[in-house]
């Protein structure tokens, strides 16, 4: 499971996407995870979210491609081509718990 191979990534959270389209425009996704698991996806914010990740639609294209996603998506984090920012106090736990593991994760 995608979801169990994301450092800091906890059972239940409300996500926002911001996704920057190479015409300029932005797209918003809202990613409701349940049990680990993607239960819901909405072309639209999320009230409460406990994080909001902002990317590019290239970034994106870039991870979907990629032979080995999970390595690519957390090396756009690394490179901040993904920034992630908490939105409630255990988010913000869950985060720096994240950022630290991904300092020893492969390259």
């Amino acid at each position: 499971n995608f979801m169990n191979q994301i450092p800091g990534l906890g059972d239940y959270e409300r996500i926002n996407v911001y996704i920057s389209q190479s015409d300029g425009s932005q797209d918003v996704w809202g990613i409701i995870i349940e049990n680990k698991r993607v239960i819901e996806v909405k072309n639209s914010e999320l009230e409460n979210p406990t994080f909001n990740a902002e990317t590019s639609e290239e970034t994106l294209e870039k991870i979907q491609q990629s032979e080995q996603p999970v390595r690519e998506a957390t090396a756009a984090i690394r490179n901040s081509e993904i920034r992630v920012n908490a939105e409630t106090p255990k988010g913000k736990i869950k985060l720096a718990i994240a950022r630290f593991l991904l300092l020893f994760s492969t390259k």
